[in-house]
């Protein structure tokens, strides 16, 4: 299991809205958006870097299609989105199967591709990560963010939204702790620990509990949400 700071959920689109057998488009529905403070390295040297998880409704067989997820950062709280995360398949359209991601500054890049796409196989589960310097955040800087949900195979149109989130990677409102870094057996037991961070409500409003994230999980149980509602 994971841990990500929960900062928008969304509720699940009806039956109407949903593409029907030959019809030529797909909905990409929101189910949660998370983000953590992460570290990694590249030529030997540690990076800051940051992570968004992002769960949706129903699940997709290959990461690559007909989903893309796009974040976009407004650094500066001026109401303009400053720099772009995205995923898409490395070298184009049915290139290499690889799912990768890119970020730089909007509207026109350069967008740099450094890590590929954590996905699976038949998941509702993503998790984008870009560096820091990629994106004109450091650790302290307090950004705004949304994520915006693309059929990427049949018509390019964005298909829900989760908008208007605040945090401030090293102060997150809430942290958990206690469950054991191996994870936790099936058929056992752990107790999560939530704690309130000094100065978090302020610098990430937008956290309301935590995403917890599973690997390997039956479609469907892949993530679960703890709401906070006090702290």
């Amino acid at each position: 299991m994971e841990l990500f700071s929960l900062t928008g959920s969304s509720g699940k689109m009806p039956q109407s809205m949903l593409p029907q057998p030959g019809d030529n488009f797909a909905v990409i529905d929101l189910r949660s958006v998370g983000v953590r403070s992460a570290t990694v390295v590249i030529s030997g040297q540690p990076q800051p870097a940051v992570q968004f998880a992002v769960t949706t409704f129903g699940i997709r067989s290959h990461p690559n299609y007909p989903a893309e997820f796009d974040i976009l950062i407004d650094t500066n709280h001026d109401g303009t989105d400053d720099f772009a995360i995205f995923n898409l398949e490395n070298g184009g359209f049915a290139a290499t199967g690889q799912n990768v991601v890119a970020a730089g500054p909007l509207p026109n890049g350069p967008f740099a591709v450094r890590f590929f796409t954590d996905a699976d196989l038949d998941s509702g589960n993503v998790i984008l990560t870009a560096l820091l310097s990629d994106i004109g955040l450091t650790p302290s800087t307090q950004f705004r963010f949304s994520v915006l949900a693309v059929d990427n195979y049949f018509t390019g149109a964005v298909t829900d939204a989760i908008v208007g989130m605040t945090y401030t990677l090293n102060t997150p409102r809430y942290v958990g702790s206690g469950i054991p870094t191996t994870g936790v057996p099936a058929g056992g037991s752990s107790t999560l620990t939530i704690n309130s961070v000094a100065g978090g409500a302020a610098a990430s409003p937008s956290q309301n509990g935590l995403l917890l994230w599973y690997r390997d999980a039956l479609p469907d149980h892949e993530k679960d949400s703890v709401l906070v509602t006090s702290g």
